[in-house]
């Protein structure tokens, strides 16, 4: 779906959008959170459709071991490779534009945000105003959001490639 207006998807844990506390949340950016408890069955499916286009669809099968094990903060599998593709690709547009640096101190900040004393702290550190420095914040995590939808949706043009460029991809994260 490559060169798509629209790169908008909608996430879903086991056909339930955003999922739930059963079988765990999806956040709008693709960040998958395990339940407290282990589902039953353990596999969930995490599903991005696009909403250009119904049929251009990526699912992903999601095992949580035995005593949890995945959460926000350790995203799974093929979720969690197209997250830090999706920031690699943005630190590339930064160190083009010169913002190396601020992108490296503000990188860790793109997926959760930092908490409202830590503006303080880090507009001082990094010597901008608050304000700039959440507006900054914001337009780095929409474009962050744009890549990884990008992310899910780049390699394929069809909905039936879909399956293929998956088992493709797991394949190499298994070796």
């Amino acid at each position: 779906m490559t060169g798509a207006a629209n790169t908008v998807v909608t996430w879903s844990v086991n056909n339930i959008t955003g999922g739930n506390a059963t079988v765990g949340t999806i956040s709008a950016s693709g960040l998958y959170a395990a339940p407290s408890a282990v589902p039953n069955p353990a596999s969930v499916t995490i599903r991005a459709t696009s909403v250009a286009t119904a049929n251009a669809v990526a699912t992903l099968s999601v095992t949580q071991p035995p005593g949890g094990g995945v959460s926000q903060g350790t995203p799974n599998l093929a979720v969690g490779r197209f997250l830090e593709q999706a920031l690699d690709r943005l630190g590339a547009e930064q160190r083009a534009m010169g913002k190396a640096d601020l992108f490296a101190r503000l990188r860790p900040e793109l997926r959760t945000g930092p908490e409202r004393g830590d503006y303080e702290t880090l507009s001082i550190e990094l010597g901008i105003a608050k304000g700039t420095l959440s507006v900054t914040l914001h337009r780095l995590q929409q474009r962050y959001r744009e890549l990884v939808r990008g992310e899910i949706l780049q390699p394929v043009a069809y909905a039936d490639d879909l399956d293929d460029e998956l088992r493709h991809l797991l394949s190499i994260l298994r070796s």
